[in-house]
């Protein structure tokens, strides 16, 4: 087998004549792309003769991490149950021989995408998460030229809806004046995604929160008023009036 095009033995590709295979390792620095062989095949009496081409296919790159984006949240990318969110994702990717990219979406296990999550043709995710569709959304993405080269990547989204209200809390709370009281917020409120909660209480300065506990003493008699935020580690909130 003789180098046609160019003339001279590429010094990266190996031909073993005996059997017959190629071996290579392709730097990643090459200026020429196609390459092309004149094979002979003979057994001593006859030979045939043909001409092949190697085309080399730059492989699929990353230009930026996902979470790059996102610096304020960690590099967490957070989707807020009820708002409208978009992610390009050609906003990542890019071909340095110019080829033209195809995106697929999947969840990692394969399964289908949350049936609020849509991909449009221009390869953009959007859609808005119902109330009750908090997750942590894991995915896979895979972008493919049209010369075959695939990079797959894990993509990951935190749906965030505000905790869920078990309905074991009333809105209203009777009280004695002088008297302390304690309540346990633990099986009143869940988080979706099962992370941790943390709880806020905006009213009179006699009522405090440590942890999952609230405690007070009221000092006179009266109807009070106050509000209850209930967050989740991204600070989505959930507020409830008492």
């Amino acid at each position: 087998m003789t180098p046609n095009t160019p003339s001279t033995w590429p010094d990266w590709l190996s031909f073993d004549e005996e059997f017959g295979y190629l071996f290579s390792v392709v730097p990643t620095s090459l200026t020429t792309r196609t390459f092309t062989f004149d094979l002979i095949v003979t057994d001593g009496a006859a030979s045939v003769g043909e001409t092949f081409t190697i085309e080399i296919n730059r492989a699929v790159e990353m230009t930026k991490t996902f979470a790059s984006d996102y610096s304020d949240s960690n590099g967490k990318i957070i989707v807020s149950c009820s708002d409208f969110f978009t992610f390009n994702l050609k906003d990542y990717f890019s071909d340095p021989d110019d080829d033209t990219l195809s995106y697929s979406v999947t969840r990692f296990n394969g399964s289908a995408l949350p049936s609020w999550l849509g991909v449009s043709s221009e390869y953009v995710l959007s859609g808005t998460p119902g109330t009750n569709q908090g997750e942590i959304l894991n995915m896979l993405v895979s972008v493919t030229d049209n010369r075959g080269s695939t990079l797959n990547v894990p993509l990951e989204f935190f749906v965030g809806c505000p905790p869920k209200d078990m309905g074991r809390m009333e809105d209203i709370l009777y009280l004695t004046s002088g008297q302390e009281f304690k309540y346990n917020f633990i099986y009143s409120f869940e988080d979706y995604n099962g992370q941790p909660i943390t709880y806020k209480f905006n009213g009179p300065s006699w009522i405090g929160i440590s942890g999952t506990i609230m405690t007070g003493r009221p000092t006179d008699p009266g109807t009070y008023y106050g509000t209850l935020s209930v967050c989740d580690r991204f600070a989505v909130c959930l507020e409830k009036d008492l």
